[in-house]
């Protein structure tokens, strides 16, 4: 019952006019993740209940490659890590930036020789 009477505190919310103009899959999957991290960020931001490690965290989040396919489900497409960035993160990303208030940029984190975390 409390999460019925509660919507609007408990889950995160979109806004409808940003997720209009976003069209393939990527750019929806990657906003809701975004949302997802910011959120709680904006909420924590002027409290003191959270660390700076912990606020820099959500503004800032840091994901595998490996988890960042599973949630885009293109653990199978784009075996070349330039494609997988060209088509899953640099365009989309520019569609984000483009037309919602996120103003979004990565870094790519090397292990060895290859990109691990995002």
């Amino acid at each position: 019952m409390p999460y019925l009477l509660d919507l609007k505190t408990r889950f995160t919310q979109y806004v409808i006019k940003d997720l209009m103009y976003l069209n393939s899959k990527y750019n929806i999957v990657l906003y809701k993740l975004l949302s997802m991290n910011y959120d709680p960020f904006e909420h924590y931001e002027y409290s003191s209940n959270r660390t700076n490690q912990q606020l820099e965290s959500y503004r800032n989040p840091t994901l595998s490659v490996e988890e960042l396919r599973r949630i885009t489900d293109t653990e199978n497409e784009y075996d070349r890590f330039t494609n997988f960035d060209n088509w899953v993160l640099k365009k989309p990303l520019k569609e984000i930036n483009e037309h919602t208030q996120f103003d979004v940029t990565y870094e790519k984190v090397k292990q060895d020789r290859s990109i691990e975390y995002i």
